[in-house]
């Protein structure tokens, strides 16, 4: 193996090593933000939950979207066109994640009857296999 080509392997692996921590630090830093705004508007505000729901899905939507594109997968371009097809691309991950979430919240929990803890962490790892290739071949590609 050449020498360049091992210099080239190296960036590729390193970048998508990187991205990869990004991507599951910016996936606990949505959760979080998810979860004091949910504590706080329920708990300290006295909102209804379901309000609440739809009040910070499209912030917390937004936040993950944007810390994506420019801190985990670095896409600092700009363009109007860019960004609109990527956010569509998004949004479209968004409603076959939430579609496959409860298909595997059903067989998880409802048929093979695990806990409802471990059927979340399962659900969560599941996805996260596939929309962290997805989110990085498709929506934010180099």
């Amino acid at each position: 193996m050449s020498f360049e080509f091992a210099v080239l392997r190296w960036k590729i692996t390193d970048t998508i090593v990187l991205s990869s921590v990004k991507y599951v630090i910016v996936g606990f830093a949505t959760f979080g933000l998810d979860f004091v705004l949910n504590w706080f508007l329920i708990k300290v505000v006295g909102m209804n939950y379901l309000i609440v729901g739809y009040l910070i899905a499209p912030l917390v939507l937004a936040f993950n979207f944007y810390t994506h594109k420019h801190w985990s997968f670095k896409d600092m371009r700009t363009e109007q066109s860019r960004t609109h097809r990527q956010i569509v691309r998004y949004l479209i991950l968004v409603a076959f994640n939430s579609i496959a979430n409860m298909g595997l919240m059903y067989l998880f929990y409802g048929v093979l009857e695990l806990p409802l803890f471990l059927t979340r962490v399962l659900c969560t790892g599941v996805g996260i296999m596939w929309t962290f290739p997805i989110n990085r071949l498709w929506i934010y590609k180099p």
